[in-house]
């Protein structure tokens, strides 16, 4: 009934390494895997690698592309609410609430942006309700960010948080929970 209430029954782990080069070319590369010993290592097709970028105009969840709060016509597609201005380490930061304007493919969350800057600091995001979860499930999408000296912004962390049910033979409904860092 809680994320507490649960039982680990294995955990798959990948590392990658991800390129980018000007204007926009990515690669990803899986270089280790690894995984529980109840597990077979042939079992472990989970690859989740660096290549989902929340300050691109578009990420691709579960074969949709959706839009994100920097593509270029974000103004068109979402409102903006300034909740508050904070300091985090003598750094002024502001945080932003996205909501979808439409029934677009969208994502709705906070933004933590360094007016400094105007750069992204973070993100927490869910997808709209038009963005179809298998099995009816939840997903929450983090991500944080790095401004390079020369101005460029690359990501530095991502977590993916999957929650949903199975229901199996109309007798139980497990709810089962996937945490990608």
């Amino acid at each position: 009934d809680s994320r507490g209430d649960s039982t680990i029954f294995s955990i798959f782990e990948s590392y990658s390494e991800g390129y980018y080069r000007a204007p926009s070319e990515f690669f990803n590369r899986i270089i280790q895997r690894r995984q529980t010993a109840n597990i077979p290592p042939q079992a472990n097709f989970l690859a989740i690698g660096t290549n989902l970028n929340a300050y691109e105009d578009f990420v691709s969840l579960f074969g949709d592309e959706i839009a994100t709060p920097f593509h270029e016509k974000a103004l068109d597609y979402y409102n903006f609410v300034i909740e508050k201005t904070f300091r985090d380490k003598k750094r002024l930061l502001v945080q932003v609430k996205a909501t979808p304007k439409s029934n677009r493919k969208l994502f709705q969350g906070t933004l933590i942006i360094d007016p400094d800057s105007a750069y992204p600091v973070s993100v927490n995001l869910t997808p709209s309700k038009s963005v179809i979860v298998p099995f009816n499930g939840k997903l929450n999408y983090q991500q944080r960010f790095f401004q390079s000296d020369e101005g460029f912004v690359a990501p530095t962390g991502l977590g993916l948080e999957v929650s949903f049910s199975v229901e199996l033979l109309f007798l139980i409904n497990p709810r089962l929970d996937v945490d990608i860092e």
